[in-house]
């Protein structure tokens, strides 16, 4: 008898360690998987998107009729041409060395050249830290001029209407009747609605020759340009290629407690320069050399140069124009792209959460812990958390399959429609540049991620069977085993108990089983009735007294349902 199953029944320690240890490495191998391709794959998309997302916000800016110089402030109808944000600055605490840093108390606060995003505690000002308040952000609306002390500002206002280059480009190398053409030049001319054309160029005067008083110069006409439509005001040698970054000069480090910290990134070269200056008479304009007083340490130099930049409409070929609305609209899908992306993200992250608590489950039943909300225990206990991981994987991983499959042929499309653009040369070589990171992120990192999630879950399934089969099987088995056990043991203890109580009756059920059946010489008389009627003959042929005690004796061996038949033997 096998006594190791009965064992594993009554144990608590499950089974196959080993393999059930395995396994759930398989598990958290997947669930780490699935999640680190889910996280690249949406930051990878939401970081690129910027590149269309820009491009696009381009063609929707309506152009420039008016640029107007003021010393004092835009219009209701304006916009500021030089308005520029400074960020502000976080709360923190000054520990850095300097004349306020009291040396003999370094014992007490031991850390130096530091400054904390933090309030300073007490330890802290005893040792000679100072707080830093919070500074909220500015707005800075004043350009310095290069005579005097004065300060400008640049207002604009823009055209009305459905004029911009999103919604009027022209699509062939005329303008609709009724509209003003721009320029001669094909690729770069544009259709107005209004009497005049649109600003296309702004320079300022100290670096071009002309009589006008103004200290900015705009130009109507056009030289391989389209309108300027964008501006920009930045630290450095540039405007950053994505456009939310705020550039900082080469070298330089920003302070530690700034909000949003300046980066030297990669910059834009279709924004061009229109006016430099420094930042200390930057900062003077706008009335900002205080910050530099309530933030210890923040650093206001003349050595550092910012400057205006202004962008023109970027630029589609006339043979591309056809083509413009589609890419206008390929924000939207790549934003629904992008919320799928975020989805598949949540779940693996969801999924990985489950399966390392019920790795953390599994690990108790192994030691031998008995999980009370879990019925059995051992073997069956890890059973059941199997097929409530096995249910829980295939479930999210099924729903990820199918927002995959759902995903590819949208981003099939857009990376066959970026890869025509790029083909067909449909901008410059920076826009076009821009789409090729795009193409490139949708099929390395959104494409073959889905393809390989697609992949891993029918790879995935597939072992879950075979696992499962094999627990089944082994399951199934045993009990088959267990059962023919316990039969076996019960029938041993019913005879046990039966000899127990009735030893003679057993010994005699032995020795008398059916002997009628054994003996075939003389049969019983089942019809005794019938012997009544025998002739003389017969009874002379068959003596009496000896078939009379044949008869007894036959009728003591019978069994005691036969008994019945033979209470009448044969009378002379």
């Amino acid at each position: 008898m096998d006594h190791s199953l009965k064992r594993a029944e009554t144990s608590f320690i499950p089974s196959n360690i080993k393999a059930r240890i395995l396994f759930q490495c398989y598990l958290l191998a997947l669930g780490v998987t699935l999640m680190v391709l889910s996280i690249i794959a949406y930051f990878s998309l939401t970081e690129n998107l910027i590149y269309i997302r820009n491009i696009v916000e381009n063609w929707n800016t309506l152009p420039i009729k008016l640029i107007r110089q003021t010393w004092g402030d835009c219009l209701q109808n304006e916009e500021y041409v030089n308005h520029y944000i400074w960020p502000g600055i976080e709360q923190g605490c000054d520990c850095r060395d300097g004349d306020q840093y009291i040396a003999p108390r370094r014992i007490l606060f031991r850390r130096t050249d530091t400054l904390f995003k933090k309030e300073c505690n007490d330890t802290m000002r005893d040792a000679g830290c100072e707080d830093i308040d919070e500074m909220g952000s500015r707005d800075f609306k004043r350009l310095p001029v290069q005579f005097g002390n004065q300060k400008l500002s640049l207002c604009v206002q823009r055209e009305q209407g459905n004029n911009s280059f999103a919604l009027n480009s022209p699509k062939e190398n005329e303008c609709k009747e009724n509209e003003l053409k721009c320029g001669t030049i094909s690729d770069y001319f544009f259709c107005t609605k209004e009497n005049e054309c649109p600003i296309f160029q702004m320079h300022n005067n100290s670096n071009v020759e002309s009589g006008t008083q103004d200290y900015f110069q705009t130009l109507r006409e056009n030289d391989y340009t389209l309108p300027l439509v964008e501006f920009k005001i930045a630290q450095g040698d540039g405007v950053c290629r994505k456009v939310n970054e705020r550039s900082i000069s080469q070298g330089r480090s920003d302070y530690g407690l700034i909000s949003d910290p300046g980066v030297d990134c990669e910059r834009d070269p279709r924004f061009k320069l229109i006016y430099k200056f420094d930042e200390y008479k930057f900062f003077q304009a706008n009335d900002a050399l205080d910050i530099a007083k309530e933030a210890l340490g923040y650093e206001i130099s003349s050595e550092y140069e910012w400057g205006l930049y202004g962008r023109h409409y970027i630029n589609f070929t006339l043979s591309c124009r056809e083509y413009q609305q589609e890419f206008i609209d390929s924000v939207d899908i790549l934003e629904e792209i992008g919320i799928k992306q975020l989805v598949l993200m949540i779940i693996s992250i969801i999924c990985l959460a489950l399966f390392f608590t019920l790795f953390l489950l599994n690990c108790q039943t192994m030691k031998g812990v008995d999980l009370p909300c879990i019925k059995g225990k051992g073997t069956q206990e890890s059973n059941t958390l199997f097929c409530i991981q096995a249910g829980i994987k295939e479930t999210f991983q099924l729903i990820q399959a199918i927002i995959a499959i759902i995903s590819f042929s949208a981003v099939n499309s857009q990376i066959n429609f970026y890869t025509k653009l790029i083909d067909e040369g449909c901008s410059d070589v920076v826009t076009l540049d821009d789409i090729q990171n795009v193409r490139d992120m949708l099929e390395k990192k959104i494409y073959k991620y889905n393809l390989a999630y697609i992949a891993m879950f029918f790879i995935g399934a597939g072992i879950d069977l075979i696992v499962g089969f094999l627990l089944l099987k082994s399951y199934y088995e045993e009990r088959k085993k267990l059962a023919s056990i316990r039969n076996q043991e019960k029938q041993q203890e019913w005879r046990q108990n039966n000899i127990q109580s009735n030893p003679e009756q057993e010994i005699f059920k032995q020795e008398n089983l059916n002997p009628q059946f054994n003996n075939f010489q003389d049969p019983p008389n089942f019809y005794p009735q019938q012997q009544q009627n025998i002739g003389t003959e017969y009874v002379q042929q068959y003596p009496q007294f000896n078939y009379q005690q044949e008869q007894q004796q036959n009728y003591q061996n019978q069994p005691i349902q036969n008994q019945q038949f033979n209470q009448y033997p044969i009378q002379n």
